[in-house]
């Protein structure tokens, strides 16, 4: 496939029914358009970009899911991958791929591009010639998860015996640093005016960088910020640290079940696991099989 002269499909996925992200912003369209690509931009109501934006660099629209019947040529740009489906993928797709580390159905995922010819260009794993990945979201995933950790900690204060309702996407960052700050403030009437004590392992890369900026946007603290990175964890585990932090917000990359027992003891009655097990169980229903009991070094527990 050659880039320099293959149209462009630009495509958040239509079975990505959960994000309203997209892979391309219409500055970079634009940037694609004038570097001489064919750029076709995907119809959307539920996206941070309006169809209007892409309109007026000059993007082509296009209804939602046509990306299909695209020409074989075409490359197809999400974000995230595909639903769960056994058709074969003729296309060249950059998207994270979430398939790599033996995530459930990882092998049904990649025999789809086997049997229809495809490639998957997958954006977690593309790197330059040192190693260094070329696309990193890593700071805004830190950023997002340390907001929906706190909202969750503020809600679970406030109002225990509820369940957290769903967190609809903010207008921007300023309105979400508001309205976690405001539900830290409500939170704080019910724990003797305490904040959260957060834990953040990892916090000298991109994503441990992202979480602690926002909670000191949001207003945490920097005294009650954990920042543990290498020379923290050098000794090894597990780290009852964990479960005594209000917080425990995890940016590093765990391989397999060893390498997560080696930082949580699963065997501590008191300890996270248990509750985090609890509360999963509560909420959600029974455990995934790969939180449960061993599995084949190498392969990553989805914790």
């Amino acid at each position: 496939m050659a880039f320099d002269d293959s149209p462009v499909w630009v495509n958040i996925m239509t079975e990505d029914l959960f994000r309203s992200g997209h892979a391309v912003s219409p500055t970079t369209a634009k940037a694609l358009l004038d570097a001489g690509y064919v750029v076709n931009a995907k119809r959307s109501s539920g996206r941070v970009f309006g169809d209007e934006e892409f309109e007026a660099v000059g993007a082509t629209p296009v209804p939602t899911g046509s990306w299909v019947n695209a020409p074989k040529d075409h490359i197809i740009v999400g974000l995230k991958e595909l639903l769960e489906s056994d058709a074969p993928l003729h296309h060249s797709h950059v998207q994270f791929g979430h398939c790599y580390k033996y995530q459930e159905n990882w092998d049904r995922y990649l025999s789809r591009f086997a049997r229809g010819g495809g490639t998957l260009y997958n954006i977690e794993f593309l790197t330059d010639n040192s190693g260094r990945r070329v696309s990193a979201f890593g700071y805004y995933a830190g950023y997002a998860g340390a907001a929906v950790a706190l909202l969750a900690w503020a809600h679970q204060v406030a109002q225990p015996t509820t369940p957290l309702p769903s967190i609809s996407t903010p207008p921007s960052a300023t309105a979400l640093e508001a309205a976690v700050n405001a539900s830290l403030t409500s939170a704080l009437l019910h724990n003797d005016n305490k904040h959260p004590r957060v834990l953040i392992m990892g916090a000298l890369g991109r994503c441990g960088t992202g979480a602690i900026d926002f909670c000191i946007a949001a207003g945490i603290p920097t005294s009650n910020l954990l920042k543990w990175d290498m020379a923290e964890t050098a000794a090894g585990g597990p780290f009852p640290e964990i479960a005594a932090a209000d917080i425990f917000i995890n940016c590093v990359y765990l391989l397999n079940s060893r390498e997560v027992k080696s930082v949580l003891d699963r065997r501590d009655e008191e300890g996270v696991w248990v509750r985090a097990e609890k509360v999963f169980r509560d909420k959600v229903g029974e455990l995934p099989a790969s939180m449960v009991g061993e599995q084949d070094e190498g392969h990553q527990s989805e914790v």
